[in-house]
Parts: structure tokens; sequence; C-alpha cells
């Protein structure tokens, strides 16, 4: 599914307001959506300029010891949320997040911030889901598979993704199904992949089924992806070398208060439970 941005929002220029159901629908039924046009092109851009020269080591041709690989030539890391990345244009922008909010709830958070690289040369990433299955097959067969999603992963591309470099292969359906129902739709289930413009976004249900496609180009493919979860859900699996989220008090205080509570279990650390709205 592709949609742009002017079709999320129906009835009202309040971008809180009346979010078109038939989006919503079309995302929890095929557990991935790409909005077009949802980040203004200069500011991902300058964000880009920001990124290169804050992670010059992590872009390193050769990689270090302490280099998170997640594939051949594909690299993860957590972003400070600080000066260029301590904005709402990333993590609330009204294009976007109402969407997400709508479907975790008001209270949702932020569980990890970062980003993936995928270097030049890069071979076809493994097909996996995000996170291990959370309910027994037999639990997921019963319900029908209509469990509503308890993260959503936000993909923000530095640069034009494309056949060369590499796009994302993505099975729609797929947060549906058992994980025993894995190699068969790998085998015989449809797949799709999509161009990404300087500014347009991937969001993904924590559950469903994609990989990454290698990069051919001499250029690395960077995003940024930002993970909403409801406040019950941490991932115990994918940050054993690194910390999912990196935020200082300081920069805490930067966040405007509408969304602090995206950073809650953060805040926890340096300013005691907080209370809920």
């Amino acid at each position: 599914m592709q949609i742009d941005q002017s079709d999320i929002w129906t009835g009202s220029f309040n971008h809180t307001d009346k979010i078109d159901v038939s989006i919503r629908e079309q995302f929890l039924r095929e557990g991935y959506s790409i909005i077009r046009n949802a980040y203004d092109t200069q500011f991902i851009q300058d964000l880009f300029t920001s990124y290169r020269n804050e992670h010059t080591e992590k872009l390193n041709p050769n990689p270090t010891e302490k280099t998170n690989l997640v594939g051949h030539n594909r690299r993860a890391f957590s972003l400070n949320v600080r000066a260029s990345f301590n904005d709402t244009k990333i993590y609330a922008n009204q294009n976007v997040y109402p969407l997400i909010e709508d479907m975790l709830g008001e209270h949702l958070i932020i569980g990890s911030y970062g980003s993936v690289v995928s270097m030049p040369k890069s071979n076809n990433q493994h097909v996996h889901y995000d996170h291990p299955r959370l309910f027994l097959d037999a639990d997921l067969e019963s319900l029908g598979g209509n469990l509503p999603p308890y993260a959503i992963h936000l993909f923000i591309p530095l640069v034009e993704v494309n056949e060369n470099n590499g796009r994302t292969r993505i099975w729609p359906g797929s947060h549906h199904l058992p994980s025993s129902k894995k190699d068969l739709l790998i085998r015989e289930g449809e797949s799709v992949e999509s161009n990404l413009n300087v500014g347009d976004c991937l969001i993904l249900d924590y559950r469903t089924l994609h990989a990454g496609i290698g990069n051919n180009s001499s250029q690395i493919r960077p995003l940024i992806y930002v993970i909403y979860q409801r406040a019950w859900f941490r991932d115990q699996v994918n940050y054993t070398h690194h910390e999912s989220l990196l935020i200082t008090e300081e920069e805490l205080l930067k966040v405007p208060s509408q969304y602090q509570h995206l950073f809650s279990w953060k805040l926890d650390k340096y300013w005691g439970a907080i209370e809920k709205r």
C-alpha cells in the first residue's frame, strides 16, 4: 500500500483529529504502509549531513570490533537523541505520528531510535520478523491472527532508495500468520518492493516478514528508524550489543512536554515515574 500524506486526514486541518479509517484498516491488514512526502526534503538532506558528520567512524568502509553488524556489510547503531536528532519533526512528525498513536494508543513510547545502513556491495538480508512472536502459533490461529500491533517500525531514508541500492522486500499480511508459516511464505507468498524518495517513509508492523535487498551501488544507503511500542513491551532480543535508546536528562528537558511520555522509561531513570496523561 502506498499513500500520500493528504490521504491520511479527513474533515479537519487538525492532524490529531479524524484519521482516515480506511488507511488505518489497510495498514492493519497488510502490515506496512509507505507515506509519500511525509518529511520536508531539505530537512532530510540537512539531517543526512549531520548524520555523516557525527557518525564518520561507524560509516567507515572497514568495520571495527565495535561495529554492530546485522548482515553482510549491513550495520545498525543507536542515535543519540541530541542536536539535529532531538527534533519532533523526526519522532513526532505530524504526517506520521498521529496515525501511529491511533493504532498504539496515546501512552505509546519510543523503544528504540537508531540507524541501519547498508554499505556498498552488501548482500541480501535474511528474511525475518523484527521480534519473535509473543503468542504460540495455536493461540494466534485460534484468534484468526487478528491481534492489534504492539510495535510499529518507522523507517526514514536519508537518500533515495531504489533497485540499485537496495529496497526492502515485504510480505504483506504475514503479521497475521503464525511463524510456522514463514518458510512457506518465503517460497510461495507474494512479496513487494517499492522505491522511496527523499521525504518518504515506511511504517512496518513489528510482526511483518521482510528483508533488506543488497546494495549494488557505490554509496551507502542509510535509514533512520524509530520504534514505537505499547508501554508494556520491551525488546529483549535485538539490543544485546548496543543500547536501544540514548538520551540524557539535558536532552529530555528539550523535548516538548506533550511528547515527553515517549521517553517515559528513560524519564523514570532521571525524574521518577511520570503521571499518565
